[in-house]
């Protein structure tokens, strides 16, 4: 995993001071080596995390064996050895994915696309036709943000260096009141900055540099690649543990220490048991909340004494807010994210630089409890509880804005699944990849999410509706699956627990004078109109020490203030 950062400036001249500075806030996403060059109007810049090859002969901007093509690359590609067979060079010069990569373009170009298995965003600048191709993975598990002017254009991992170059950021309100008020956010191309977009996941962008046309290009959309599935109950088992063995054994190839993110759930569970024989990981990081502590479960997995688990209060969390703030870069999830800051500084002490994370089975299995009910499948929360901002909001900011415009996605007979599906490709995974990505490389660590193979995830929601619910239970087939494994009901056929997290009682409670004085009395927070000031902390004043159901609304209240604080004000 690495930083990218490419610039194309017709004034180039006088800004060589700002470029180096924009390019040097990535440094976190990769430590190990930093190279940019300059060619004319256009400058291409990498910082490497080494993982495969650590040899500084993989480092980059790479150059393919005829000159014609500079390649930056973010990410891994997993089936790099069999692509490198197929490919039947004699003269390789590194070991790296990097150059299979390169080397598959030459062949194929935008095809070589179709033939990878990994998480990436990569640039290519092809020196011949003078043009560049900027491609992200089939889920967007790698960022790759923009910003594009009439002068000049920006691409980069992180957004940052976009506004450090472009020397100003202002408020995306569509974004914002999409955020407030329907809960959504990371769902479309548009962040919270005014200008700055992402990479479509599963597209690419070809630039021609001599007349700076831009074409933007689907390559690959999941919904026609779902069919439906014929097989049996067994047989569908049966090829789901193939596909699971599959593809985490794909992710267990480096040349640095790997670890694994564990919980005690499900999805964690069939991971840990997907490479325990193995041996080839040591170290299980867990954050363990005292209140909400998963050790119990993780006992019944017989890892626990290779369990890290990391205890995480009140005041720890509340310390991290501002940094972990600055590192999302956007408004996010909530006070895991602080705890897993915690995590990945203890994965750094313990030599471990990559780590294994079981996202997404939730959504490609109908696991969330909100999809056993008709009456809260769509609803934007995991367990169907729902808060509405539109009460606290100041209404001309309600009048006087639109929301974002998105996607969704309806091809089964089935609402749950529907809504899974949605979920998975706009609602709960985008974001949560992205809080993901930026908290793990705030730590200069990958993190790799095994269940999000291409081919995994196809077969997934191909699965007949009835495997996947059934005894008030989502996930039912793979806790069939873990149960083959372990023969622990508890552990296989409890309830889905929501994430273990005390946020809602810290906000009521440990947090509530932090809260009330330092965001919601803020002079800032008043002058923003967004809110209605006066009904908002009189709300607060009336939950303090209850027992919150939800919290995301206050959560919402509290992020964004400190967004705007870092990035706006």
């Amino acid at each position: 995993m690495c930083g990218i950062f490419t610039v194309y400036d017709e004034t180039f001249e006088n800004k060589e001071r700002i470029l180096n500075q924009a390019f040097d806030l990535l440094i976190h996403r990769g430590p190990d080596f930093k190279k940019k060059i300059i060619n004319k109007k256009l400058c291409l810049g990498h910082h490497r995390l080494s993982i495969i090859d650590l040899d500084e002969r993989s480092s980059q901007p790479m150059y393919s064996s005829n000159g014609r093509y500079k390649l930056i690359f973010n990410g891994e590609i997993y089936n790099y050895l069999d692509l490198k067979k197929e490919l039947k060079r004699k003269d390789w010069l590194t070991l790296s994915d990097s150059e299979v990569l390169l080397s598959l373009w030459e062949e194929y170009e935008h095809r070589a696309l179709d033939k990878i298995r990994g998480m990436f965003a990569f640039i290519i600048f092809d020196n011949l036709k003078n043009e560049l191709h900027i491609c992200r993975d089939r889920f967007g598990i790698k960022p790759i943000y923009y910003y594009k002017s009439k002068d000049y254009f920006i691409f980069s991992s992180e957004i940052k260096p976009i506004l450090k170059y472009v020397g100003h950021s202002n408020p995306n309100l569509k974004t914002i009141k999409s955020y407030l008020v329907e809960s959504l956010y990371d769902h479309t191309s548009s962040t919270f900055f005014e200008g700055v977009n992402k990479v479509e996941p599963g597209s690419y962008i070809k630039i021609n540099l001599n007349n700076l046309k831009w074409s933007i290009n689907k390559w690959y959309d999941l919904s026609t690649k779902i069919f439906k599935n014929k097989l049996n109950y067994n047989d569908t088992k049966k090829k789901l543990d193939h596909l699971l063995n599959k593809t985490i054994n794909l992710h267990l190839n480096a040349d640095v220490k790997i670890g694994l993110n564990i919980s005690g759930g499900i999805d964690s569970s069939i991971l840990v048991k997907g490479i325990q024989k193995k041996e080839i990981i040591q170290t299980y990081l867990n954050q363990n909340f005292s209140e909400f502590s998963e050790i119990e479960w993780i006992k019944k997995l017989g890892v626990i004494d290779k369990t890290l688990a990391i205890k995480i209060n009140s005041d720890m969390a509340l310390s991290r807010l501002k940094t972990v703030n600055l590192f999302q870069e956007e408004p996010f999830g909530g006070v895991t994210v602080c705890g897993y800051d915690f995590l990945y500084e203890e994965a750094q002490k313990k030599n471990i630089t990559v780590l294994l994370d079981g996202n997404g089975l939730d959504e490609m299995l109908c696991g969330y409890s909100k999809y056993l009910k008709k009456e809260t499948t769509n609803s934007k929360s995991l367990d169907g509880t729902e808060i509405k901002n539109n009460e606290f909001l100041n209404s001309k900011f309600l009048e006087n804005n639109d929301l974002l415009t998105y996607k969704s996605e309806n091809i089964f007979n089935n609402g749950a699944k529907n809504s899974s599906l949605n979920d998975f490709l706009y609602f709960k995974v985008p974001r949560s990849l992205r809080f993901n990505d930026k908290i793990s490389m705030k730590s200069s660590k990958e993190l790799r999410v095994p269940f999000l193979d291409h081919e995994l995830v196809e077969f997934c929601f191909s699965i007949q509706d009835t495997y996947l619910i059934k005894n008030n239970l989502g996930k039912y087939i793979l806790r069939d699956l873990l149960y083959d494994k372990t023969k622990n009901k508890e552990l296989c056929f409890s309830e889905k627990r929501s994430v273990q997290s005390p946020q809602n009682q810290w906000i009521t409670n440990d947090w509530y004078e932090y809260i009330l004085e330092k965001i919601l009395k803020s002079s800032s927070l008043f002058d923003r109109n967004i809110f209605n000031n006066d009904r908002l902390i009189s709300y607060f004043k009336s939950i303090k020490g209850k027992k919150l159901v939800n919290s995301f609304h206050i959560w919402q209240w509290i992020n964004l203030e400190l967004w705007f604080k870092e990035f706006i004000d």
